[in-house]
């Protein structure tokens, strides 16, 4: 933690607060996205899309208060990773099974839990591509260690989200190519943030004083 976690320029923290507050966002993450799923507001999928977008925002930005980028980033990974196999194993599995042993029975299955479990389903489908871009994202230096690097986190999450749409228009037979170009834009901006800055002339001569004297 003292390594991949702990920065003391962003905060001054222990080892065990840096690890105490690791594994409680984790819970904390899969019990505000379970419970939201099984409020009424999980009967609207749009207003439910937009709940989950503002808890991943939130989530990149608060840690970064807290962490350095490269934990931050690996650590959002993580929380998406804990929500997505929780849905497997809490959700997903368990209704599947219902399922079955209602046809078994000669019973009728009980829809909720099918549309359940189809909900979760399309979450992880969603949120495939943001938790593969934070896995491998401590390759990529200049998003992490930026000053805006929660800012960079959300646009490349929200941009590969919008790809994984895409290609489910597609399958569906109702391509939204729209998002593509939505896309693109975000992943421009995320590249422009990230671009070299020229040194200002201040810094140039102050290399220049520094380096030694040739000729």
């Amino acid at each position: 933690a003292s390594v991949y976690l702990i920065d003391p320029r962003v905060a001054d923290i222990s080892v065990p607060v840096a690890i105490g507050v690791s594994l409680a966002t984790l819970l904390v993450s899969w019990l505000v996205y379970d419970g939201s799923c099984r409020s009424p507001l999980g009967r609207h999928s749009w207003a439910l899309s937009a709940m989950i977008g503002v808890l991943l925002v939130l989530l990149s930005w608060g840690l970064c208060q807290i962490y350095n980028g490269r934990g931050t980033f690996i650590h959002v990974g993580a929380a998406i990773g804990t929500i997505m196999v929780a849905n497997v194993f809490f959700v997903i599995i368990p209704n599947q099974r219902d399922l079955v042993a209602a046809v078994k029975e000669g019973r009728d299955p009980d829809p909720a839990k099918g549309k359940a479990g189809l909900a979760r389903s399309r979450h992880n489908n969603y949120l495939t591509l943001p938790v593969v871009f934070t896995m491998f994202s401590s390759h990529y230096p200049a998003t992490y260690s930026h000053e805006w690097n929660w800012l960079l986190l959300v646009l490349v999450m929200a941009a590969s989200a919008l790809v994984r749409d895409y290609f489910n228009s597609r399958a569906s037979s109702q391509s939204r190519v729209w998002v593509l170009p939505v896309a693109a834009v975000l992943l421009v901006a995320a590249m422009a943030l990230t671009l070299p800055r020229s040194p200002l002339p201040s810094d140039e001569s102050e290399s220049a004083a520094a380096s030694p004297a040739t000729g």
